[in-house]
């Protein structure tokens, strides 16, 4: 199922937003560094010991993780990784 227009612009502004106050906390003088990471996961299952590794070793800001093909009933398990992180998700095929 493909998101609405309406919800895809939505999540867009939320993620937006987000970007925007981390470059804004990253301007501070107490930030030395804005870690952004992507990373394809081909399949969560596999990928995910990948990702606690990137988030113990290089402490980022941003992770973008691409093919994690979870349909859209289980996009929550990405905010299930680690409760610490503000999550956005997108589901889209085709």
């Amino acid at each position: 199922m493909q998101p609405s227009s309406h919800n895809m612009a939505k999540t867009l502004t939320t993620a937006h937003n987000h970007l925007i106050s981390i470059v804004t906390n990253f301007e501070s003088p107490n930030v030395e560094r804005l870690t952004i990471v992507s990373y394809n996961v081909h399949g969560l299952n596999q990928g995910i010991v990948g990702i606690h590794e990137l988030m113990a070793t290089l402490h980022p800001e941003v992770i973008m993780i691409q093919e994690h093909w979870l349909s859209s009933e289980n996009l929550y398990k990405l905010s299930d990784i680690s409760k610490r992180v503000f999550c956005i998700q997108f589901f889209r095929y085709g």
